[in-house]
């Protein structure tokens, strides 16, 4: 008999505190795991940076005081942390039917965290 084997590329299952986890819901909170929100310098708050070229959303951690500063939260017992950015989705129009999750988020050399939504995933419910 031949065999006709294909091998799994993707690899194991990585565990969400052991990667970078970032997800943006349809309305317009983003949240960070614990390991992203540290690898952006665990920030009081955040500029949310749009590149339209790329369609690509940028995370860059701020100065509370800048007036175009968003707090970046955190809920009792939880380790996330959540931005509530509607405004910006609003602004360049992002509009999605529900939560999608970024499964290649990078941080680059000056700490800015890269959320490209051309490879986001569904991960809600619609």
């Amino acid at each position: 008999m031949i065999r006709q084997w294909e091998e799994f590329e993707a690899g194991p299952h990585v565990r969400s505190g052991e990667r970078l986890h970032v997800s943006l819901s349809k309305k317009g909170v983003i949240l960070l795991n614990e390991k992203t929100f540290e690898a952006i310098g665990s920030p009081a708050a955040a500029a949310l940076l749009f590149d339209k070229r790329n369609s690509s959303i940028g995370v860059r951690a701020t100065h509370i005081d800048r007036k175009s500063a968003f707090t970046v939260k955190s809920k009792p017992k939880a380790r996330h942390r959540v931005i509530h950015a509607s405004t910006f989705c609003r602004h360049y129009g992002i509009k999605i039917d529900r939560t999608i999750a970024f499964p290649t988020a990078e941080v680059d050399d000056d700490g800015t965290l890269i959320l490209d939504l051309h490879s986001a995933t569904m991960i809600g419910r619609a």
